[in-house]
């Protein structure tokens, strides 16, 4: 997406984490970082589910 700057930290954490599988579960683990420092200051988030898969935006979400 035009604009957007991924920070060093999740690109270099994303480059490290492996397989498909292990950088699906490390996408979800970086996200769920982010809603915990950020649940005190927002009422909500939108996700999406990327190439289709609602699994992978659910996972993101439990918990909150």
């Amino acid at each position: 997406m035009p604009g957007v700057v991924v920070p060093d930290w999740i690109m270099n954490a994303m480059k490290n984490a492996g397989d498909k599988i292990e950088q699906r579960m490390e996408g979800i683990r970086i996200a769920r970082k982010i809603l915990e420092e950020i649940h005190s200051e927002v009422q909500g988030v939108a996700t999406s589910a990327p190439f289709g898969n609602v699994s992978t935006a659910i996972e993101v979400c439990k918990g909150y």
